[in-house]
């Protein structure tokens, strides 16, 4: 969960996402 906070974007965003990785990458 580090990755959200280097990011600075919020758990909710990444969950959202049906891939996390691809949430992040985006």
């Amino acid at each position: 969960r580090f990755i959200e906070s280097e990011l600075g974007v919020p758990i909710k965003y990444i969950s959202v996402g049906p891939s996390r990785e691809q949430t992040i990458v985006l």
